[in-house]
């Protein structure tokens, strides 16, 4: 018996073609093209310290202490949310900065020594407790900078002192901590080796308390 040809109908087979390869293309640029990344922060949780937020996109919580890009420090997180971070700033103007150079002091407790030019930084167990991260003898544009990630809890003092020069001084400055900020009553100085107890505050169960300004 002969066989029956077969109908092959070509517009049926061109349109599958086509499909099969419209498909393939839209699946090859879904694959290729990367999902976009947010510009902007959905949720930011800024760090303590400079108040800036830390890594996104979203601001993931750390599991670890990651340093915040902007002032390299460790933000609030799930390991270190019971500690206090504080910073201290102060910086000076005077008829002829280059002349002056007033010094921060900070006394914590604990028995740890005290913070200044002569003792920079104290570690325990080798990790940073508190650091005099700049220490500024250029006047009024280059501010003087302590900061303690971690600080240990207790009653704490804050001190300048005229270091050098003999020109009437005007002093400011600036306590930042992760619920906020205040600054110092300004202070003006004009004699060598004068050293002023600027403000007092207290560290308890992962607050700061008790702070006066002098």
């Amino acid at each position: 018996m002969a066989r029956k040809n077969r109908e092959i109908n070509v517009f049926n087979l061109s349109f599958l073609d086509v499909l099969s390869c419209a498909l393939g293309a839209v699946i090859l640029v879904l694959v290729l093209i990367p999902d976009p990344k947010p510009t902007k922060c959905p949720d930011p949780k800024p760090c303590p310290v400079c108040r800036e937020c830390p890594t996104c996109p979203v601001c993931q919580q750390c599991p670890t202490p990651k340093p915040c890009p902007v002032c390299q420090e460790c933000p609030t997180c799930p390991d270190c949310k019971e500690d206090v971070a504080i910073l201290i700033s102060i910086s000076w103007k005077a008829q002829d900065d280059r002349k002056v150079d007033i010094d921060l002091h900070v006394e914590p407790p604990g028995g740890y020594p005290e913070i200044y030019y002569r003792n920079k930084e104290t570690k325990r167990n080798g990790i940073l407790v508190m650091k005099l991260t700049h220490d500024n003898t250029g006047g009024a544009h280059a501010p003087e900078v302590f900061f303690s990630p971690r600080a240990p809890e207790g009653d704490w003092t804050i001190y300048v002192k005229y270091y050098a020069g003999s020109a009437s001084t005007e002093v400011k400055g600036t306590i930042y901590w992760a619920e906020g900020e205040k600054p110092f009553n300004t202070q003006y100085m004009s004699r060598k080796g004068e050293k002023r107890r600027i403000a007092t505050l207290t560290v308890k169960k992962g607050k700061l308390l008790n702070l006066q300004m002098y």
